[in-house]
């Protein structure tokens, strides 16, 4: 059945339905108040009382029923009208939607559909809104990650096509040639277990080997990794612990790879002659880890985002820096699934200061 004659028969319905309920309770009226009423006229003959009162409930139902019939026309006219008024209203609202979801079909998300009113269908007008925002984003996340892939490949590929023709015309020794080479194939491999690895984690399939460790072991790994990088990039670089720090629970390797982040990141934005400081302070529920630098720090506007995948602020994370934007992405998911905190303090030319923190062993497993 078409909308319009669906509603008009609701409607109409709806009206005669309620008319009728209305002519039953007048019908069923205590008759009792009127005879007593009648009653009360004294100068009245007896048998003038009872034909008074039948005439008066004749005359009224009459009255009643003959109100019915006219208003019939009337009640179909309304039903009419608001059938009319609500079809027109459905079908342009359906018909914006319907022309809307085309244009999500051909691939051009973002259009919102503007249905005014509280019912279900603006509620579905609303739905329909985030889902084409939803989609504009995937939209513009996926074309932002070709263009990033294809400029971070770019480089390595260019590389790669250099030394080798070099060494096809003799202008490169091999063994120099070989390590160059190596060297860029490193980096394309870099790029592919970064897109792997963030695309495990926004999916939650990392999988994670959670044991008592030491806070201690990690931080000395890391420095025995980073100092000599930073002392050749002639920043100063010193590390704080402090005394009987208690055993976190966590995945080591991963744990490693959060803190190696966070110290690449400062080690990159840190000028020379600048300074990182890694600091470890605990407590009883969790061990905190905390990166220093005095690098350009970040703007207040661009720290809600600076954990968001492929995220660049436009001066201090500019593309020159290199990365695709992912490791601050791969630091929160992997800290999060080991049930731990990540976040950042700073403010621009005052430095940055990251930092998370692992839950102690003794802490989780009393819970």
């Amino acid at each position: 059945m078409k909308l319009f004659p669906r509603l008009f028969l609701n409607s109409l319905i709806a009206i005669l339905l309620a008319e009728v309920i209305l002519i039953v309770m007048v019908i069923l009226l205590p008759v009792r108040d009127l005879q007593s009423d009648i009653a009360e006229l004294a100068f009245l003959h007896p048998d003038t009382k009872i034909r008074l009162f039948y005439e008066i409930q004749r005359d009224s139902r009459r009255a009643i029923f003959e109100g019915f019939i006219f208003s019939f026309p009337l009640a179909t006219a309304v039903a009419a009208g608001f059938a009319f008024w609500e079809s027109r209203r459905v079908a342009s609202g359906v018909k914006r939607l319907e022309q809307s979801s085309r244009i999500v079909a051909e691939g051009r998300y973002g259009g919102h559909v503007s249905i005014e009113g509280k019912d279900e269908l603006s509620s579905l007008a609303e739905h329909f809104n985030t889902m084409s925002d939803s989609l504009q984003r995937v939209a513009e996340d996926r074309h932002e990650l070709i263009s990033m892939v294809a400029h971070e490949l770019g480089t390595p590929l260019a590389a790669l096509q250099g030394y080798g023709e070099a060494l096809a015309d003799g202008i490169m020794p091999a063994e120099t040639a070989s390590r160059a080479i190596n060297r860029e194939v490193l980096a394309l491999r870099k790029i592919a277990s970064d897109l792997l690895l963030v695309a495990r984690a926004e999916a939650g399939s990392i999988e994670l080997h959670l044991e008592p460790l030491s806070p201690v072991a990690l931080a000395q790994d890391a420095e025995d990794r980073f100092a000599a990088l930073f002392e050749d990039q002639e920043i100063s670089f010193a590390m704080t612990l402090q005394p009987d720090l208690p055993m976190v629970f966590g995945d080591y390797e991963r744990a490693g790879q959060v803190l190696a982040n966070l110290l690449s990141n400062a080690l990159r934005y840190t000028p020379k002659g600048g300074e990182v400081r890694l600091e470890l302070s605990g407590e009883k529920d969790a061990v905190t880890f905390l990166v220093k630098d005095t690098g350009p720090g970040v703007a207040r506007k661009h720290q809600a985002h600076i954990f968001e995948r492929f995220y660049r602020v436009d001066d201090a994370r500019s593309r020159h820096k290199g990365g695709l934007g992912v490791g601050l992405t791969i630091s929160k998911k992997l800290v999060e699934a080991m049930n731990g905190k990540i976040g950042l303090e700073s403010s621009p030319g005052q430095g940055t200061t990251f930092y998370f923190s692992l839950p102690s062993y003794q802490e989780t497993k009393a819970s």
